[in-house]
């Protein structure tokens, strides 16, 4: 191969063009009109525009990604992970054309691509499935057939997308009166992300461990597979944070995990990157979940224990090379040395539902890469603009220790070390899984992310302590502190965090010591809390800071005089100073009671109230899609709409009026 077209986008397009650079083969990237400025279009050799923002418009459409790779002289194309990675017919197009695809045939792409034909593959090969239920003949499944299943293997039950992975077009049904939106949820979200709407239901396990085994096949009918890795921190069936080699478990299920794994591919006639995901229970009973075709978001930290370049074996399979010649046998250790774990860094807002966040990278700070213990893989640098167009994932951060323990403390400082500002992130919900108890005991299961979603009101007031001192890092020159702060006395600030507003009051002040007390203002039985606060030292990149005694780092960015990213003990959140007096904030949050505004931009999917109908506070009335996720918008108040401002298809943007109330 000399030319590959990588037909992706952000940081996997930048990953794949890396090692082409290193293997000596040219990289062509494709990019929409939001992707005009990307990191990707930069990374790869040439570069080649496609069309709109929209998926459908670019990264989807087929016959564009193939005029391209044409156009441009590609002998190969590489398609990533999500967008065509798993599309048979794509895969079936590229090689009709000549070109190589990198990754499995189309009909094996097609055979495991089908959620429910690849469990009857693997039932075929003994290997332990859950019970789960199609549509019959081949149609979408219906509301009367999921209840029935339900019935007959008792809920909870789990809507997963036939076509896909990545934890899209899934749901989970508690009770029979979810299952009509759910099908309907599941269903838009995999025909967005997929192009097939095809759904199917399965017996949904609680609070088991999610382990998957990193495997390949090549064209000479072996399948090697390379450890594995417990992927069980996830959020919405979306992957939080990975780690490799799974912790705890046994032998025995291991060698379970591995030998299924292996029938199944030689079975299907595998050839490439394979994932085999499972499901392990608390008594270590295995459950086969699916077969993607690609690689996967996490394939770092493999690569971290293991030393391979995974992408470039991707290449050397798909131009014919044998695996026993590429992985020797012996090559590998039967245990890893190293343990590795890879963060995902988003662009959301994990303590106000974990909306997505957009708009322009305005501070971008990763820890500076070690060629042995830290790798950061991003598609975006500072002064790009994330958009509601593509998925929330901003970078991977990957850290290799000799042992789990020292890895996890190595994550932590990475994500003290790191800090963006211009749109929210999910740095401090990372730290919060980080310090949990459960995934430090290895106890930790697919429900356990869940269980970490809220910043204590002690945290949320350190925050506060740190807008604070950042403002005064930012006045006083020089140091020590506080000391040409005027009338400082008993004088008040006020700052917001998420939906919720909070005093600052100075009470005394010192050329090295402040003391304040900090006070939730929408919890009036809430005594407010006191602090003692020092500014040690004051950098362009941070502050170091106390707070009662304890040694803090303080990152800050403002982007003008109200609004502020606030990064303080590895806990991050977006503030906003409210000025001049909390009294006219405060009736601005009042008067914006009587209307829906939206809280990001995106497409609305569907309006499910009209004008004149008389709604109650919290009542669902707009499904808005924004980063591929869908986002129920609620009633703020109880009262008649007076007028709906938009209508479904319609592209809005963040603080668009939607519905007013009379």
């Amino acid at each position: 191969m000399k030319k590959i077209l990588i037909a992706n986008r952000g940081e996997i397009a930048c990953r794949i063009a890396r090692t082409c650079r290193k293997l000596g083969i040219a990289s062509v990237a494709v990019y929409s009109e939001a992707d005009r400025h990307a990191l990707h279009v930069q990374a790869a050799d040439e570069a080649v525009y496609l069309g709109a923002a929209e998926s459908s418009e670019s990264y989807l459409a087929m016959d564009k990604v193939m005029s391209a790779a044409k156009k441009v002289g590609a002998d190969a194309i590489h398609p990533g992970y999500g967008f065509l990675s798993e599309n048979a017919e794509f895969a079936a197009e590229v090689e009709k054309n000549g070109l190589s695809f990198i990754g499995p045939s189309a009909e094996v792409i097609a055979l495991l691509g089908d959620k429910v034909q690849a469990k009857k593959l693997a039932e075929e090969h003994s290997v332990p499935t859950l019970p789960n239920v199609t549509g019959k003949n081949g149609k979408q499944i219906t509301p009367q057939e999921i209840k029935e299943f339900a019935q007959s293997v008792g809920y909870p039950i789990l809507l997963k997308a036939s076509a896909g992975g990545g934890g899209r077009g899934m749901r989970r049904v508690f009770q029979e009166s979810e299952i009509e939106q759910a099908l309907s949820s599941a269903s838009r979200e995999a025909k967005a992300f997929f192009g097939n709407e095809s759904v199917f239901a399965e017996k949904l396990v609680v609070s088991a461990r999610h382990i998957e085994i990193q495997a390949f096949g090549d064209a000479h009918g072996n399948v090697r597979t390379l450890f594995e890795r417990d992927c069980s921190l996830q959020r919405n069936h979306q992957k939080v944070i990975e780690e490799a080699p799974a912790p705890q478990i046994a032998d025995a299920t291991k060698h379970l995990l591995h030998s299924s794994s292996k029938s199944l591919l030689q079975a299907a006639g595998y050839k490439n990157a394979a994932t085999v995901e499972f499901l392990v229970d608390s008594e270590e009973n295995v459950y086969f979940l699916e077969v993607n075709s690609r690689l996967q978001v996490e394939h770092p930290v493999t690569e971290a224990i293991t030393g391979l370049d995974l992408v470039a074996l991707q290449i050397d399979i798909a131009q014919g090379k044998d695996l026993n010649s590429l992985l020797p046998e012996g090559s590998l250790p039967p245990q890893a040395s190293q343990h590795a774990i890879e963060l995902r860094v988003c662009a959301e807002k994990p303590y106000e539902g974990f909306i997505a966040s957009t708009g322009l990278l305005q501070k971008l700070t990763f820890p500076t890469p070690q060629e042995e213990s830290l790798r950061i893989d991003t598609g975006f640098a500072q002064g790009n603009r994330v958009s509601h167009y593509y998925d929330s994932l901003l970078a991977k951060i990957i850290i290799t220790g000799t042992s789990r323990e020292e890895a996890i403390s190595k994550a932590q400082q990475a994500l003290q070390d790191a800090f963006i500002a211009g749109v929210d992130t999910n740095i401090g919900y990372l730290t919060e899984l980080l310090h949990n108890e459960d995934f430090l005991s290895c106890q930790h299961h697919t429900k356990t992310a869940d269980n970490c979603l809220e910043l204590s009101i002690e945290q949320r007031a350190e925050l506060i302590c740190g807008a604070f001192l950042s403002l005064v890092a930012q006045t006083e020159t020089p140091l020590p502190p506080f000391r040409l702060l005027p009338n400082t006395k008993h004088q008040s600030y006020f700052f917001s965090l998420g939906r919720t507003d909070y005093s600052l009051i100075v009470e005394s002040m010192s050329e090295n010591q402040s003391k304040v007390l900090v006070a939730d203002l929408s919890e009036s039985n809430t005594a407010p809390i006191a602090f003692s606060l020092s500014l040690h030292e004051h950098t362009p990149t941070h502050s170091l800071v106390s707070l009662n005694g304890i040694r803090h780092k303080l990152q800050a960015f403002w982007s003008d005089e109200h609004t502020g990213w606030i990064q303080l003990g590895g806990f991050a959140t977006h503030v906003q100073r409210t000025w001049p007096t909390l009294k006219e904030n405060k009736a601005s949050s009042i008067n914006s009671l009587n209307q829906l505004i939206s809280p990001l931009p995106g497409k609305i999917l569907s309006i499910s109230a009209t004008e004149g109908q008389e709604v109650s506070q919290g009542e669902k009335l707009i499904t808005l899609e924004s980063m591929k996720m869908e986002h129920p918008l609620e009633a703020p108040c109880a009262g008649s709409i007076s007028s709906i401002e938009v209508k479904e298809g319609d592209v809005i943007e963040s603080g668009a009026l939607l519905i007013s109330f009379g």
